[in-house]
């Protein structure tokens, strides 16, 4: 069976089980990529479909037109948004909390890079309508239940849904940099209550190498 990569909408490949094996030990593919085999039409992560048993290659390749060894270019993984925390807190309070729904969504599309199963942007886009919907309730509604009840419940819907999308987020970045071997911790109290602005805040503490040339082995 051989096997495609996807990665910033380019397709590499086709390779052998075993060749991508050896890519996802040394780090030249990671695997959060998509990929799928030469029979399948839906494009899923690697981690999905091959596993990560092969033993590691070395560092670097023979180049056999210079006969030299080259360094392998390892691609780096996305980085996190990088707006310092206490700049999200203000435009969320200028914004009346506005900018941290957008923030959220920001946050959303990088964990998408990351872990391309995790889709918590639908839960965040299904709170903010239910938000929207107990403001709107509260001020159109013509009786008791309009302009109390229904906002309330809304509101809770739309606290809910935010929360389980928090903390989808928080298993996802967690993972991610635990793979990367970087020591983060997200305790789920300060997940609970400060929510994007936690995450920021760590996220600022962590130090980040600048990104590298992507490196991929292309069959031609």
């Amino acid at each position: 069976m051989r096997y495609f990569i996807l990665r910033d909408g380019e397709q590499y490949g086709p390779y052998s089980k075993a060749e991508v094996q050896r890519y996802l030990r040394t780090g030249d593919i990671y695997p959060g990529d998509l990929g799928r085999s030469e029979t399948m039409k839906q494009w899923l992560a690697v981690s999905q479909l091959v596993s990560t048993g092969a033993p590691p290659l070395p560092s670097a390749v023979f180049d056999s037109v210079s006969g030299i060894q080259l360094p392998l270019h390892r691609p780096s993984p996305p980085s996190p948004p990088g707006l310092h925390w206490e700049i999200v807190v203000l435009l969320a309070v200028l914004t009346f909390g506005f900018f941290g729904w957008i923030w959220s969504l920001v946050l959303a599309r990088w964990v998408r890079k990351i872990d391309p199963q995790n889709r918590v942007n639908l839960l965040l886009l299904g709170a903010l309508a239910a938000a929207t919907g107990s403001v709107t309730a509260v001020f159109t509604g013509a009786g008791s239940f309009e302009r109390v009840i229904l906002p309330c419940l809304l509101g809770v819907a739309a606290i809910g849904l935010f929360e389980i999308a928090i903390f989808r987020l928080r298993r996802s970045i967690l993972q991610h940099y635990a793979n990367s071997g970087v020591s983060l911790s997200l305790h789920s109290t300060p997940t609970f209550l400060f929510t994007v602005v936690y995450f920021q805040f760590k996220f600022n503490r962590i130090h980040h190498a600048p990104s590298t040339a992507h490196w991929m082995p292309v069959h031609h």
